[in-house]
């Protein structure tokens, strides 16, 4: 990832990201949860790089008490009201071409590149 961004020169001063994922069901074990867990702690020792969590099926998450490592919850359900104060949803729909460019310009114009240099990396 970092070689394609500097490909397209875009020239970020940031840790690599590395998410280690897991789909819980309501079956699964306790021990499968608190294995899953042990090892992203693990791997947050490497400074090198930011790990996290993808734990599909958030609701089987709220078991867990203070996360030591950051997390992402993913879920079909709709979350109840001690849930949603916990966490913050964001919801992203389906980016067209114009979008992308528009959302880019929004977030590194003026500060890094100008919308031309935007645009030319993209297309």
């Amino acid at each position: 990832f970092h070689s394609e961004l500097k490909t397209r020169q875009f020239h970020f001063d940031m840790k690599e990201l590395y998410c280690i994922a897991f789909q819980g069901t309501r079956y699964c074990k306790p021990n499968a949860i608190k294995e899953i867990w042990d090892q992203t702690e693990r791997y947050c020792n490497d400074k090198d790089t930011t790990t996290f969590l993808l734990f599909d099926e958030i609701d089987i998450a709220s078991i867990i008490g203070s996360p030591k490592i950051p997390f992402v919850g993913i879920s079909n359900w709709n979350l109840d009201a001690a849930k949603m104060n916990r966490m913050v949803m964001h919801f992203i729909p389906s980016l067209g071409h114009d979008d992308l460019i528009n959302t880019a310009t929004s977030i590194v114009a003026n500060k890094i590149f100008s919308k031309q240099e935007i645009i030319k990396m993209i297309e």
